[in-house]
């Protein structure tokens, strides 16, 4: 700001009109004082004034400035909130499209497991059917093993025969483990179900908490039952298989050896439902190809079956 001029106009003006008469040399003096004072305090006020002014412009500057930053502030926030409008857009869209196929998944699962346990109540009934079957299956293998024989009536006193040769000398049965399992395999392998199945049920017996080797040794004691055709006991031994060990690898088998059983026995209803549970429990297995091959048997033999004749109307009363 430019500085003004230490000579005032209203000192002008009084100089001017101050009255027009000779002054003395000390009045002169003193008027020169005054006029120096006078100019001096004029430049001490025009300084300050300078000095205000400055001031004052460095702190419109700084306001200026200040101003220039809130606007660029505020430009970037206004930037920034649109960036995040559009952002929280899309990420809005992407999560209704998620919703939207996550329901789709939800009501699609939904009528998955309502079918699911519609078969499964379907699957029950079977079960308990089974299960009865296998209790009379139980019940008619007890029966045989307990029933007394029928005392015949007297006979003459046979005639004296010679003496029977002495029974072979009973196998010593290993008491290891493994031992003991391989005997008993070696023995069905070499055509002596009945020796096998005694060593399988004396493993059975001795170690009745065998993790590696007790399903296989349920299995193959029902394989010696069903190789002598005693197919209701093959088909209880199997069943502990089933039921027991699930995730045995002797799991498919036994399921497909129950299936024939019950089909020896003539129960193709409950034999169907065996070859249909290893196809639904263990598609992939080697037997798979068989089960439907029954299935197909059965179906063939029952299409083929005579149908029951129709029951007679009643007499009409007269």
């Amino acid at each position: 700001m430019k500085r003004p001029s230490p000579f005032h106009p209203f000192l002008a003006l009084a100089v001017l009109a101050a009255p027009a008469c000779v002054t003395t040399k000390e009045e002169g003096d003193l008027m020169r004082r005054d006029l120096g004072a006078l100019r001096d305090k004029v430049a001490q006020e025009s300084d300050a004034a300078g000095e205000r002014t400055s001031g004052i412009d460095r702190r419109l500057k700084d306001v200026e400035e200040r101003l220039r930053e809130m606007d660029q502030s505020q430009k970037q926030l206004d930037e920034r909130n649109s960036r995040n409008k559009a952002d929280f857009g899309a990420e809005l869209q992407t999560l209704q499209s998620e919703f939207a196929t996550l329901k789709g998944t939800l009501e699609t699962k939904e009528y998955q497991l309502r079918e699911r346990e519609l078969q499964l109540g379907a699957s029950q009934e079977q079960v308990r059917a089974l299960e009865s079957r296998i209790g009379e299956l139980e019940k008619k293998v007890h029966d045989l093993e307990v029933k007394p024989a029928a005392v015949a009536a007297p006979a003459p006193a046979p005639a004296p025969v010679p003496a029977a040769p002495a029974p072979p000398p009973k196998p010593n049965f290993p008491a290891e483990r493994q031992a003991l399992y391989d005997f008993a395999k070696k023995a069905f392998d070499d055509g002596d179900p009945a020796l096998a199945r005694e060593g399988f049920e004396k493993f059975i017996k001795a170690f009745p908490k065998d993790k590696d080797l007790l399903d296989n040794a349920y299995f193959w004691a029902g394989e010696t039952h069903y190789a002598q055709k005693a197919y209701d006991k093959a088909i209880l031994s199997y069943q502990k298989v089933i039921t027991d060990f699930p995730k045995s690898e002797k799991a498919d088998a036994a399921l497909f050896k129950m299936g024939l059983s019950f089909s020896a026995l003539t129960y193709d209803d409950d034999a169907r439902v065996f070859f249909e549970e290893l196809l639904q429990k263990h598609p992939k297995s080697p037997l798979a190809k068989d089960a439907k091959a029954k299935l197909d048997e059965l179906a063939k033999r029952k299409k083929a079956a005579p149908k029951p004749a129709p029951k007679p109307a009643p007499a009409k009363k007269k």
